[in-house]
C-alpha cells in the first residue's frame, strides 16, 4: 500500500485545490480525495485511501486503484474489507468520458464461466483511447453455481479489452489456463506487475508458468505474452533458443535464462508501442545478455525478432525445445 499517496490525498482535501510549494506555485487539479463519493457506485461508498500509482493518458484521463468505505448518506450500503472495498477507477466509456468505477471487489469478473468474482487488484494501465488493463485476484462467488476458485488453481488473471481498442473489458489470461505456444502443456500460474497497453488496445505481460504433465522448472517457468486482435500469443519463454550474432560475427543459438519486461506506470514508460512492437531484455545461460524488439503481427502471421547488436538491428530466429 502506498501510504504516501494516502497522506497526499488527505493533504489535498485540507489545503484545497491550489497548493503553494516552497519553490514555485502550481495549481493542483483534484481528481479524488478521501471522503469524496466514489463515482459509478450504487451504494453511496466514499473514497477511503488510494494504493499503487495512478496513470494518465493524453486526454487527461486518470486511472487508479482505490479503497472505499461506507458513505455518510442515509441510504449508504455496507462496505467492508473482503467484501467490496477495493476497486479500479478510470474513464467510464473511453477517452474524455467521466471518471467511474470500472471493476470492484465482489463484482462478477467478465469473461469467466465459473461465477468467479473480483477479490483484489493491481495498478491499472491506461491508453490514449481510454482503455484499461490490470491484474486481478479472483474468488468464489457468494451463492450457488460458483465454480472452484482457489490460490493453487485459477485465482489470478489479466484483464483488458477483449478485441482491441474500445472493446469490452474481459479476462485475457487466467491462472490454470494452458499458456499458448508452449510444447509441454504448461499453465499460467502468476502474473508479474502491471500489464502494458498500447493505443490499439493490445496488451502484453510477463507470466510465470507451472507444470501439469510436462517439465516446468526454474529454467523455463517465465514467459512474455501479448494479446493482439483477440489472440493471445507467446513471444518468448525462458529455455527458448535465440540466434544471436555477437561482436565476432559468428552466429550462436543461446538459451534464454531470464526476461526483462515491465511497464512503469508512474513515469509512463512502456515496452509496447502503438505499432505493436515490444522491447525487452534477454539474459542467456552463457552469462551474456541483449536488448531485443519484436513486432507482433495479425493472427496467423509469423513474427520477426530483432536484436540490438552493435547498434545494428538484425533479424533473429527463436526456437523452442521439442
Amino acid at each position: 500500500m502506498s501510504m504516501w499517496f494516502r497522506s497526499l490525498a488527505v493533504g489535498f482535501a485540507v489545503a484545497g485545490l491550489t497548493a503553494v510549494p516552497a519553490a514555485a506555485q502550481f495549481t493542483f487539479n483534484q481528481i479524488a480525495v478521501t471522503g469524496d463519493l466514489a463515482p459509478g457506485v450504487d451504494d453511496g461508498a466514499e473514497f477511503d485511501f488510494f494504493s499503487g500509482n495512478p496513470t494518465l493518458n493524453a486526454a487527461g484521463d486518470v486511472a487508479f486503484e482505490a479503497f472505499l468505505r461506507r458513505g455518510s448518506g442515509p441510504d449508504a450500503g455496507d462496505v467492508s474489507s473482503g467484501n467490496n472495498r477495493n476497486a479500479i477507477f478510470g474513464p467510464a466509456a473511453g477517452a474524455g468520458t467521466p471518471l467511474s468505477v470500472l471493476a470492484r471487489e465482489g463484482q462478477a469478473a467478465p469473461g469467466v464461466d465459473d461465477g468467479a468474482e473480483f477479490s483484489f487488484f493491481g495498478s491499472p494501465a491506461l491508453n490514449d483511447a481510454g482503455d484499461v488493463a490490470f491484474s486481478a485476484g479472483l474468488r468464489l462467488e457468494d451463492g450457488s453455481g460458483a465454480g472452484n476458485v482457489d490460490t493453487g488453481n485459477n485465482r489470478t488473471a489479466i484483464l483488458g479489452p477483449d478485441a482491441g481498442g474500445g472493446a469490452p473489458l474481459s479476462v485475457l489470461a487466467r491462472a490454470g489456463q494452458t499458456a499458448p505456444g508452449v510444447h509441454d502443456g504448461a499453465e499460467f500460474d502468476l502474473f508479474s506487475g502491471t500489464p502494458t497497453l498500447n493505443a490499439a488496445g493490445d496488451v502484453a505481460f510477463l507470466a510465470s508458468l507451472r507444470t501439469v504433465a510436462g517439465d516446468v522448472d526454474d529454467s523455463n517457468d517465465t514467459g512474455l505474452f501479448a494479446f493482439v486482435d483477440g489472440v493471445l500469443k507467446l513471444i518468448v519463454r525462458e529455455g527458448d533458443l535465440v540466434d544471436v550474432v555477437p561482436a565476432d560475427g559468428l552466429a550462436e543459438a543461446l538459451t534464454v535464462s531470464a526476461i526483462n519486461f515491465d511497464n512503469d506506470v508512474f513515469d509512463g514508460s512502456t515496452g509496447f508501442n502503438d505499432a505493436g512492437t515490444l522491447a525487452f531484455g534477454l539474459a542467456f545461460t552463457n552469462g551474456t545478455s541483449g536488448i531485443f524488439t519484436v513486432t507482433v503481427p495479425e493472427p496467423g502471421a509469423g513474427f520477426v525478432l530483432l536484436a540490438a547488436l552493435g547498434g545494428v538491428l538484425r533479424p533473429r530466429r527463436v526456437a523452442r525445445p521439442a
